[in-house]
């Protein structure tokens, strides 16, 4: 006979930070603690090595639910303000934009023209036949994202000075709903391309490397796991290249208001304390913190209070500390 076991579940990763398996599962734990929060324990991550187990005991038995040790130091997640640069980012040249057809990426293509992006090439797997746009150097052009072949010859024949991978897919549904299949879909679009877009560009001076990521995966948000998991796994993959000197920033949007795939959880998010951002105000926002690219940023509008700030306990490390901006989000 199957015994039930009462004991809260604990997630322990090692090297969260830059590896987008081990990032995922923070993604996905996050939602779980929404959705099952008497059963749920928290988030562990260790670094290298055996030096951190001791200290597993005491974050076991304490208050803190997602903890980073390093060194022998508990680390707790904290999310904190940021200054976004008043200059920001000014596109220029060739920029390819990868979910480039849909709602959000019809409006960076508008951005980016006024901008001065001479060339923008956006990228779906419809290709011309997804969208019609009347702005000047705007190319659509198929592609399957998730095929490295593809991604491969887009980047050859294009040569872009800055990458935005703004494609992906929603599949929603509750944890013990989920199956391999809807989680790996979710996934291709979103981690899959990000890492066929980093591999085929590691050779170019990019201006910049925009990774369209989800509040989702920040904070969680029920129903949401392999989304929340495949966008954890996006902050990893940008601070994978910023480690290695490459640009890279990843923006864990909230919903923009109108069409697009958040656009019927707008009314979720705003029970939360959450308003989907208008296009105008997320394109400007966008501008802005790629010019702060050494962050990870959440952008989001909102009535909610404001994250607590970075204090330590003893104090937030690379890993689970995150960076929140005032503005508005995916």
């Amino acid at each position: 006979m199957a015994q039930t076991v009462d004991a809260p579940l604990w997630c322990v990763t090692r090297g969260a930070a830059t590896d987008p398996a081990q990032r995922a599962v923070w993604g996905l734990g996050r939602v779980v603690a929404l959705e099952h929060p008497d059963r749920w324990g928290g988030l562990i991550d260790l670094a290298d090595g055996d030096r951190d187990l001791p200290l597993l005991p005491a974050v076991l038995s304490g208050t803190e639910d997602q903890v980073a040790i390093r060194g022998g130091v508990a680390h707790a997640r904290r999310l904190t303000r940021t200054t976004a640069d008043r200059q920001g980012w000014r596109p220029s040249g060739t920029v390819l934009v990868t979910g480039g057809t849909g709602a959000l990426g019809t409006h960076v293509a508008k951005w980016l023209a006024a901008q001065g992006a001479s060339r923008i090439v956006l990228v779906s797997r419809r290709g011309p036949d997804a969208v019609t746009l009347d702005v000047p150097g705007v190319e659509v052009v198929a592609g399957d994202i998730t095929d490295r072949a593809t991604v491969t010859r887009l980047v050859a024949e294009y040569t872009p000075n800055a990458v935005i991978h703004a494609a992906g897919i929603l599949d929603d549904g509750t944890v013990d709903a989920l199956t391999p299949e809807r989680v790996a879909a979710v996934m291709a679009a979103k981690v899959d391309g990000a890492r066929h877009l980093d591999a085929a560009t590691r050779h170019l001076p990019l201006d910049a490397f925009i990774l369209f990521s989800s509040f989702a995966g920040s904070v969680g948000s029920a129903g949401q796991a392999n989304y929340a998991a495949a966008n954890a796994a996006l902050d990893a993959i940008a601070e994978q290249r910023r480690a290695e000197g490459l640009p890279a920033v990843s923006i864990a949007w909230g919903s923009w208001a109108g069409d697009g795939m958040a656009g019927d959880l707008g009314d979720r998010h705003r029970r939360g304390g959450v308003r989907p951002m208008h296009p105008a105000t997320a394109v400007t926002a966008l501008g802005r913190v790629t010019g702060n690219a050494n962050r990870r940023c959440s952008t989001s509008s909102g009535t909610a209070p404001p994250p607590s700030s970075a204090t330590p306990a003893p104090a937030p490390s690379a890993p689970t500390r995150r960076s929140a901006t005032s503005g508005s989000t995916r």
